[in-house]
């Protein structure tokens, strides 16, 4: 399929203009390594514990690294990732709504998988049916929710989802 839309987009899509620039190759290094660094300490705080040498260095070692890449894109002209796009209010807020409902989203799959297999004991494909009706009502809202919002905005909607996430997870 890739291949497919490969070869196609070449094709059909139209060429975009080219413009002049440079990479942005010291935030993109700050930001990888401070990132990759944040994954091994909490990886390693679940492993060795959460006061172990290699998970407090590892988490001290992306604090510096995020602060870094943070200083290096206040400072570039044409930065990886320009800082008004994550600090605009709305954009923002936007950004914290969906990195919260994302973790509760994969949270609460992986622990409510482990609990249909391990504690009740469903067999993989059970568990895995048992998600059908909550993707499914993923799947409704998905096309009823932008004619809400281009009739009463996005924020009631937004504000009711999250409420309505919260209370299911905390269920």
């Amino acid at each position: 399929i890739a291949l497919v839309v490969v070869v196609l987009a070449a094709r059909v899509l139209p060429e975009t203009p080219r413009h002049a620039g440079r990479l942005d190759l010291a935030g993109i290094a700050t930001s990888a390594a401070g990132l990759g660094l944040l994954v091994v300490g909490l990886a390693r705080g679940g492993e060795d514990g959460w006061t172990a040498w290699s998970t407090l260095a590892a988490l001290a070692a992306a604090v510096v690294l995020l602060v870094a890449f943070v200083l290096v894109e206040r400072r570039t002209t044409e930065p990886a990732l320009p800082l008004e796009l994550v600090l605009h209010r709305v954009r923002g807020n936007g950004y914290v709504g969906a990195l919260l409902a994302a973790g509760g989203t994969f949270a609460s799959v992986f622990l409510l998988t482990q609990l249909l297999q391990t504690v009740l004991g469903f067999d993989a494909l059970a568990a895995g049916l048992a998600f059908v009706p909550m993707m499914l009502g993923q799947l409704v809202l998905a096309r009823i929710v932008p004619a809400v919002i281009a009739r009463i905005g996005p924020t009631p909607p937004a504000v009711a989802g999250a409420l309505l996430t919260t209370a299911a997870l905390l269920w």
